[in-house]
């Protein structure tokens, strides 16, 4: 294990930094393609196409550990490459405002709540399937390929045969 720690040192430093850009980029897209792009709801659903894509691929295509790695690195780099040529805007000030009103006080503090959880849920689900129930990592990406197909075709305004069970 101690020729591991450094490895283990860079993993989590790598992760870190994934996710602060992640975050990041999460936290502006919306407000950027409205922004710049004003899309509508149709526009916005063909945007998801190359979002979903690759999620997809994985599915049909699932990569060695190693080869896995250095192609999300080499996507990470030229994904970075790409974004780096826009052209940014005039800088604006941004708003701030301090102060939360008394009755907006439990609902941000539920809202906080909600999406811890969700994080949560996000971060430790994969692991369960995988260690826990000895799910394959790739029969977890076709379950999150069929989410976005969902959600795709509900964009779309596609319908989708439902069956509820009776109780």
């Amino acid at each position: 294990m101690e020729g591991r720690v450094p490895d283990l040192r860079r993993f989590v430093a790598g992760t870190f930094l994934f996710g602060l850009g992640s975050a990041c980029f999460e936290s502006i897209f919306n407000s950027f393609l409205h922004a710049r792009f004003d899309l509508n709801p149709f526009g916005r659903t063909f945007l998801e196409l190359p979002r979903e894509t690759p999620g997809l691929l994985c599915t049909l295509f699932p990569l060695p550990l190693k080869m896995g790695f250095w192609v999300a690195s080499a996507a990470f780099v030229v994904g970075a490459l790409v974004l780096f040529r826009l052209t940014p805007d005039e800088p604006q000030r941004a708003r701030v405002y301090g102060s939360f009103p008394k009755e907006y006080r439990r609902h941000s503090l539920l809202a906080v709540f909600y999406g811890s959880r969700k994080q949560i849920f996000a971060t430790f689900a994969p692991w369960v399937l995988v260690s826990v129930l000895g799910i394959f990592v790739c029969v977890a990406d076709a379950l999150d390929a069929c989410i976005a197909a969902a959600n795709l075709a509900t964009a779309l305004g596609i319908r989708l045969p439902v069956r509820v069970a009776a109780t």
